[in-house]
C-alpha cells in the first residue's frame, strides 16, 4: 500500500461520505473484458461486503482495476505472415500494405478471446482533512487512467495538479548546495542529475563538492532521495510525485501496536497510519516550496506536467 504516489488538490465541493463516493462510482462498476476487448477498467470491490469505498478514519478508499487481454507481438506476426501468404497464393500477389492493415486486426480479434487477462489494481485515496487526492502509482498511463474514470463518474471532479510558490527543482538544489535539507528532511544516497548530459549516484554518500560542480554547470535534480525522521523515505520526483516509499521504523511500530488480528480493521489502521505519514510529507513539502500557489489550475495530467518540465 502507498508504494509510490501520484498527489492532486481535491478542492472542498469534492469532499463527500464513503456512501456517497460509492453510488457515483457505481455507474463504472469492474467488469471482466468482453471476448473482444482489449482492455476494461472500472471500480472494484473494497472489504468483505462487495463496497465500493472504504471508510478509514479521514479517508476514503477504492481501486481501480485495469484487466487487459494482450497478444505477444511475435505470435501476432507469426499468424499474419502465415495469413498474408495464404492470401498471396489465392489472389496471385502478395498483400499490400492496407490489406496487411486488415489482416492483422482480423487476425488479432481471433487471437483475443485465446488471450489470457491480467488485471491490475491502482489504489485510490481520498484525504478528506487534508484536501489530497493520492494515486498509488508511478506510471502517468495509470493516473491518467484513473482520473479519466473518476471524471466519468463524477463529471466536475474537482481536482487540480498541486504548484508551489517555488519549484521544487530550485529547493532541491539549495539542499545540495548547502549539504542539508531543510523542514524536517534528510537527503539519502540517490540523486538524478539532467542538464547537458546526464548524471546518477546512489548507494554511497552524496560527493558535495562533485555534485556542487554538476549545479553550478546548469545540471538540475530531478530525483533525490530524502527522508522524513524515522517515519518514511522515498524518491521525490515531483511536489505531486514520490516512489519507492519504504516505511520507516516509527510508522512499523505504530503499525504493529495497531494489529488487532481483524484483517479489514488492520488494513483500515494501516492506511489511516501511512496515509497520515504522507499529509504530513506533503504539508512540509508545500512548507519549503514557500506554500501552494492560490488557485493553480489546468488538467492535472502528470504526462502533460513531465513534459513541460
Amino acid at each position: 500500500m502507498l508504494r509510490n504516489v501520484r498527489v492532486y488538490r481535491l478542492e472542498p465541493q469534492g469532499l463527500t461520505d464513503a456512501e456517497g463516493l460509492a453510488a457515483q462510482l457505481a455507474s463504472r462498476r469492474f467488469a471482466p473484458c468482453g471476448s473482444q476487448e482489449a482492455s476494461r477498467a472500472g471500480w472494484a470491490e473494497v472489504g468483505n461486503e462487495g463496497a465500493l469505498v472504504m471508510a478509514c478514519g479521514e479517508y476514503l478508499y477504492c481501486k481501480l482495476r485495469t484487466e487487459t487481454r494482450k497478444v505477444p507481438g511475435d505470435a501476432l506476426r507469426r499468424a499474419v505472415d502465415e495469413r498474408a501468404a495464404q492470401l498471396e497464393q489465392t489472389q496471385g500477389f502478395r498483400p499490400g500494405r492496407k490489406q496487411r492493415a486488415e489482416l492483422s486486426e482480423m487476425v488479432l480479434m481471433e487471437m483475443l478471446p485465446k488471450a489470457f487477462p491480467k488485471d491490475h489494481d491502482a489504489e485510490v485515496i481520498f484525504d478528506t482533512m487534508g484536501r489530497w487526492l493520492l494515486v498509488g502509482t508511478s506510471s502517468d498511463a495509470v493516473s491518467d487512467t484513473v482520473l479519466e474514470n473518476l471524471r466519468h463518474c463524477i463529471p466536475n471532479l474537482p481536482v487540480r495538479s498541486v504548484a508551489t510558490v517555488n519549484p521544487l527543482a530550485g529547493v532541491m538544489r539549495e539542499w545540495l548546495l548547502g549539504e542539508e535539507a531543510s523542514g524536517g528532511f534528510e537527503m539519502g544516497d540517490t540523486l538524478h542529475l539532467k542538464g547537458q548530459g546526464s548524471v546518477r549516484y546512489a548507494g554511497q554518500e552524496l560527493p558535495f563538492d562533485e555534485v556542487r560542480k554538476h549545479l553550478e554547470a546548469g545540471m538540475v535534480p530531478v530525483n533525490l532521495e530524502i527522508n522524513m525522521g524515522e517515519e518514511v523515505s522515498f524518491r521525490l520526483m515531483a511536489i505531486d510525485d514520490m516512489r519507492a516509499l519504504s516505511f520507516l521504523e516509527k510508522t512499523s511500530e505504530e503499525e504493529q501496536q495497531a494489529i488487532s488480528g481483524d484483517q479489514v480493521e488492520d488494513f483500515k489502521a494501516s492506511l489511516v497510519i501511512r496515509a497520515g505519514v504522507v499529509r504530513r510529507v506533503l504539508d512540509a513539502l508545500l512548507e519549503v516550496c514557500g506554500g501552494e500557489v492560490a488557485g493553480s489550475c489546468g488538467d492535472p495530467s502528470p504526462a502533460a506536467e513531465l513534459k513541460a518540465a
